[in-house]
């Protein structure tokens, strides 16, 4: 079930973050391998500051996994968010 957890928090996290932060994150008009580089490294950068936090403050447990189902997680919100925003801006 933790595995789960992992990966569908960050669908709506990465979603979010792009839809928030387009035009600091993506510019005008992003593309699709701009779009996934851009959620990736994001996303990547805050799994990895979660999962130090908890080793380093020994709140939880570190993880490997954790950061590869983040970024699983991330990666279908990336491309949920280019698929609507595509989807929306069909006519530009």
């Amino acid at each position: 079930m933790e595995i789960l957890e992992e990966f569908y928090i960050f669908i709506p996290f990465a979603a979010l973050l792009l839809w928030a932060f387009r035009n600091e994150l993506l510019g005008n008009k992003p593309g699709l391998k701009k779009t996934l580089w851009v959620a990736r490294k994001t996303v990547v950068m805050f799994s990895f500051v979660i999962e130090f936090s908890q080793l380093l403050f020994h709140l939880g447990t570190f993880h490997i996994l954790d950061l590869v189902y983040n970024t699983l997680g991330e990666t279908i919100g990336g491309l949920m968010y280019y698929v609507i925003y595509r989807f929306r801006h069909r006519n530009e």
